[in-house]
């Protein structure tokens, strides 16, 4: 069955709750999380037709928004006793974020997003940010109607772009390939003697003089983060 907003949150009277806003407690952070994923996910439900399993993909972004910004999360409360709505927002320097913002499918229309909306643009005020920027679906005429009334315009487009990766099996194995076969001991010796008598000399003081540099490096790196190799030609010290 797909969610309806034809349903208003009226008391058994047919009269409206009364509605208090409010600053987010540590106890009500559940409440709130629950108040997210339900009204997101009916609102995504008649966009889609199916209802996801969850509507930020676990993404606990109460949690996280409490922790790091108290003073910006607000809730909208019936009667003391239920928590029908919630909207987050933060402050970065002079910039103030807000979004999201959920308000309970059986009590929209009652202007209830916009007392939340108020509510963070006071606080927005209070913290003397320059510049307020919204999170909302630009697909949704009904959220882009809301923020307008409260002067917010697009300002730039975002593309959102994806590319299908290549993961075929025999490219992946030529990566793993070997380059080449080292040489034998023996067939490396045979080399080094062919080699010319001047080239030889100057292959002699490179070692030496990078086997030096080596263990001046090792005695100057911290123990921890020392990295100790066997001398050899083809090795490479990462610290």
């Amino acid at each position: 069955m797909r969610a309806t907003v034809d349903r208003a949150g009226l008391d058994p009277q047919g009269r409206l709750p009364k509605i208090q806003v409010r600053r987010v407690r540590k106890g009500d952070l559940s409440k709130v999380r629950d108040v997210f994923e339900q009204t997101f996910g009916d609102f995504l439900e008649r966009q889609l037709g199916t209802r996801p399993r969850q509507a930020f993909g676990g993404a606990q972004y109460v949690h996280h928004r409490w922790l790091m910004e108290p003073w910006g999360c607000f809730v909208a409360e019936e009667d003391n006793a239920k928590i029908v709505g919630a909207a987050l927002a933060v402050t970065w320097g002079t910039v103030g974020i807000l979004g999201p913002v959920a308000v309970l499918t059986n009590y929209q229309n009652q202007t209830i997003g916009q007392q939340l909306i108020r509510a963070s643009q006071g606080f927005f005020e209070e913290n003397k940010a320059a510049l307020h920027g919204c999170v909302t679906y630009p697909t949704s005429p009904k959220h882009l109607f809301l923020f307008h009334k409260f002067g917010y315009r697009p300002k730039a487009l975002t593309a959102v772009m994806s590319r299908a990766i290549d993961r075929a099996p025999a490219r992946a194995a030529a990566l793993l390939q070997p380059i080449s076969n080292p040489p034998s001991p023996r067939v490396a010796a045979a080399r080094w003697r062919s080699r010319p008598a001047r080239r030889r000399r100057k292959s002699r003081r490179s070692t030496k003089a990078s086997s030096s540099r080596r263990c001046r490096s090792m005695a100057c790196a911290p123990p921890s983060r020392a990295v100790w190799l066997k001398p050899s030609r083809q090795s490479r010290i990462f610290i």
